[in-house]
């Protein structure tokens, strides 16, 4: 009698631990499931969307915790994305600046080359000097275009020497 009221109580306890076991993770797997639907799209609310991401909270402390480094990385990522937009930005600005430059300046002659001499670039003086369109000269090759018969050798050793070292 006496050991089936213990093992009765012993049994309500199990049950009772069983309901608790069941209750938290319930909880934990509900606050780990809104922490996967917020992160689940960060780079399109970040950087397409703009929209600003609802973080769940959590009285679970290691999960208010994860919630709050997933927050903390968002908030660097953006601040990352932001920096870099703004540096391509200026770039394409300077870009399209030195580009202009080039293409407006009238009293010198700019072709940009590939290592083989193919030309990738010609400016307008070019245009005037050589009598080649830009859409005439690029994709031709220096030697053929430009430079002399008795000078080509010259000329392509020095483009192997500039590809190879730089200088």
């Amino acid at each position: 009698n006496n050991f089936t009221g213990k093992l009765t109580l012993l049994l309500l306890i199990l049950l009772g631990a069983l309901v608790l076991a069941e209750f938290l993770s319930r909880w934990s797997i509900v606050a780990l499931e809104h922490l996967r639907q917020s992160t689940c799209d960060i780079p399109d609310m970040l950087f397409i969307s703009g929209k600003e991401i609802v973080w769940p909270v959590s009285r679970i402390i290691e999960m208010d915790a994860l919630c709050h480094n997933y927050q903390e990385m968002a908030v660097s990522l953006r601040r990352q994305f932001n920096e870099l937009r703004q540096t391509r930005d200026s770039l394409f600005v300077s870009e399209k600046r030195f580009r202009s430059l080039l293409q407006d300046i009238h009293s010198v002659a700019v072709q940009g080359y590939g290592p083989d001499g193919t030309a990738q670039y010609w400016n307008q003086a070019s245009e005037r000097l050589y009598g080649y369109s830009a859409q005439e000269a690029i994709g031709h090759n220096l030697l053929d275009l430009i430079i002399p018969s008795e000078m080509r050798e010259d000329f392509a050793q020095a483009i192997q020497q500039m590809a190879e070292t730089g200088k």
